[in-house]
């Protein structure tokens, strides 16, 4: 059978088009962001939001090896299955990343940044950091994505302002979150209806996350390993009501026990498969992120802001009380 040759153009077109797909299922995030600099997130996907159709987990009983009676749980799989086929999925993809930002009252001065890539072993993560902005100043802009070396796939577009001049007074409005995970949401789909409200109500300058952003140690799924913990970060910020709330707003992200690996977490503990490092290494590479997690924020003349690392210095819950027993460590207290 012979094939007409407008058919085998449009065969061609669809698959160069899908072979180039690149999407932001994840948006953007805003963070660190002070009178001078930020640091934009984001995520290159497979799909442009998340696979509301897929498989759930199912969950098993673990094995108590420690003597103490302790019920443990995990997630699996169906048989056949793989984390793509999972309910909420959103895969991560290879390609690259160019910025174009600009402040909102003159367009013409636009600066434009290289095609970056993302890296495949942070989650197909990448961050940017934007440095000389002026300060007070509403800034827009817009994030491309391509596969390596092929054309403009998709684009997505943010917006935030920078903090004020120490020296400068200015009003400011800001609003603290926290212990949002994803069975917490009140709109099955979207999300937390907390964001919109938020954006609508509030218009917050800055938003603090302060942490318990996920919860490893919740079900579907229990997240004992490096995957599922990548999974739940994915899945949750793929939320229509969380993707639009932080391209529009900048936020500062702390973390607690929940999101490094598990509930009252120490040092050197793991979750299942996860490690510690692991823990503290997918924390760094899922939010906008400097240095160091703790640190202290000026915006204008009349607020200042601490945010304080409680996991990563902190003695064991186990070692007896006294004078040496610290949740914020040396380094963090001579800070």
């Amino acid at each position: 059978m012979k094939i007409p040759p407008i058919c085998l153009a449009v065969v061609s077109l669809f698959l160069t088009a899908a072979l180039n797909a690149t999407y932001f299922g994840n948006g953007l995030k805003i963070g660190e962001v002070d009178d001078h600099s930020a640091i934009i997130w984001t995520r290159l996907t497979e799909n442009p939001e998340f696979n509301t159709q897929g498989q759930m987990f199912i969950e098993y009983e673990i094995p108590d090896s420690s003597g103490k009676g302790r019920k443990q749980l995990g997630s699996r799989y169906p048989e056949g299955s793989t984390l793509e086929d999972m309910a909420f999925s959103l895969p991560g993809t290879e390609g690259e990343v160019r910025i174009s930002y600009w402040p909102k009252d003159n367009q013409n001065a636009v600066v434009e940044k290289n095609w970056i890539p993302v890296d495949p072993a942070r989650d197909y993560t990448t961050q940017i950091r934007l440095t000389n902005l002026a300060s007070n100043t509403e800034y827009e802009l817009a994030l491309y994505a391509r596969k390596p070396g092929g054309e403009t796939a998709s684009q997505v577009r943010g917006q935030f302002k920078t903090a004020p001049k120490k020296d400068q007074a200015a009003e400011v409005t800001f609003t603290v979150v926290t212990c949002h995970d994803f069975y917490r949401r009140d709109d099955l789909i979207n999300g937390h209806r907390i964001y919109p409200s938020m954006a609508r109500i509030v218009k917050p300058d800055f938003m603090i996350h302060a942490g318990d952003i996920e919860y490893y140690d919740k079900p579907d799924p229990w997240a004992r390993s490096q995957e599922l913990a990548r999974y739940k970060w994915n899945r949750i910020f793929a939320l229509p009501f969380q993707v639009d709330f932080y391209r529009q707003f900048p936020v500062y992200f702390m973390k607690d026990d929940h999101d490094t690996v598990r509930n009252d977490a120490w040092p050197g503990e793991s979750y299942g498969d996860l490690t510690w490092d692991q823990g503290l290494a997918i924390f760094r590479e899922q939010v906008p992120m400097g240095d160091k997690t703790y640190r202290t924020v000026r915006w204008g003349k009349d607020l200042q802001i601490w945010m304080m690392e409680g996991r990563d210095f902190r003695s064991p819950n186990t070692m007896p009380d006294g004078p040496d027993k610290s949740i914020w460590g040396e380094e963090q207290k001579a800070w």
